[in-house]
């Protein structure tokens, strides 16, 4: 459905990532997957295939999921996106449109090198979502769906004055974001989606040598990326030194490489935040945690829990942010870690 203006499923896990639409990097399969919607994977991998998107197969199953969990005729949620009234499609029609809808999300997002996320957080909200992406840094993340459904999506849909309706439940509580704009679509429809979709570097298991994943593999959603961006709390544009990752409350933070802690305080920003040392010239940066279980001078070891998520400091929500410095210079931590 191209606009969705209520949503109450509950979310049962904090799941995502920021993965090229061109990706070869990683393996991509359903998860959770309910045997309704199971069923109608020979139909979504004929229309797929015919509207060649066939390698997407498993995020329609995980949209279909989403959009009805298998049941009742409309089970793309597509008649809408056909002008026609809701729920008026066969089950067939309902998934030959909504691949359709899909596969020209996709061809924006590759025309406009815009990762996949954008394709999926654009069936919720419409074409349009793409475009907004591509001029904003090319890569999805909350903090862009939300502004779009604020300010380009509610008010063409009449709600010009910003109201919100209540939308609570473990996932929008771990973002601080326990509300979604009336007429505004579900600024958080693509971590939804994600939430039935595993993704896994192709390359195998991390070794010592390598930087791991800073938290534990179930909190795999990078809701805002390293780069410039629309800061939640200024609202001004500002580069952003790291990712961050959602997390619930007291998670564990792990050590992403072995090494000596040299910083772990607290910083009006930062929060209770931890530093550590690699050699070499390169150092990793863990913000916003609610509890420190290391102090200056401790030697850790990787997947050492040196910290607890939390929320302290300039945050909207319990998060981990997460930074790579190499010397002295932050950078991409995405050249050094892998979304499980």
């Amino acid at each position: 459905m191209a606009v969705v203006t209520t949503y109450n499923q509950t979310v049962q896990a904090l799941m995502g990532k920021k993965q090229s639409i061109d990706s070869q990097s990683v393996t991509v399969a359903a998860s959770n997957i309910n045997d309704k919607v199971m069923g109608y994977k020979p139909l979504v991998e004929q229309y797929a295939s015919e509207y060649g998107i066939e390698d997407y197969v498993t995020y329609i199953l995980a949209i279909m999921m989403v959009e009805s969990g298998g049941n009742g005729n409309d089970v793309m949620q597509s008649s809408e996106s056909l002008g026609k009234p809701p729920n008026s499609l066969t089950a067939e029609e309902s998934i030959k449109q909504g691949c359709y809808y899909f596969s020209q999300a996709v061809k924006r997002a590759e025309e406009n090198e815009c990762d996949i996320w954008a394709a999926v957080q654009s069936y919720n909200f419409g074409l349009s979502y793409v475009y907004y992406v591509a001029t904003n840094g090319k890569v999805h993340n909350i903090d862009l769906s939300e502004y779009f459904s604020r300010y380009r999506l509610a008010p063409m849909l009449g709600n010009a004055s910003g109201t919100t309706y209540p939308y609570v439940n473990e996932y929008s509580q771990a973002l601080g974001k326990t509300y979604l704009y009336s007429n505004g679509g579900n600024f958080l429809y693509a971590m939804i989606v994600k939430q039935y979709i595993t993704t896994s570097p192709s390359n195998g298991v991390v070794s010592e040598n390598e930087f791991m994943w800073p938290v534990p593999a179930n909190y795999n959603y990078i809701s805002s990326p390293f780069g410039n961006r629309l800061h939640p709390i200024s609202h001004t544009y500002k580069m952003h030194s790291g990712i961050d990752i959602p997390v619930n409350y007291g998670a564990d933070i792990y050590a992403s490489k072995s090494g000596t802690v040299t910083g772990a305080s607290y910083h009006s920003s930062m929060g209770n935040y931890v530093i550590i040392d690699h050699g070499g010239g390169v150092s990793t940066v863990y913000m916003h945690n609610s509890e420190l279980l290391v102090s200056l001078g401790t030697v850790v070891t990787q997947g050492q829990v040196i910290a607890k998520g939390g929320s302290t400091g300039a945050s909207t929500g319990n998060h981990c942010h997460f930074s790579v410095k190499v010397n002295g210079e932050y950078v991409d931590p995405m050249n050094y870690v892998k979304v499980p």
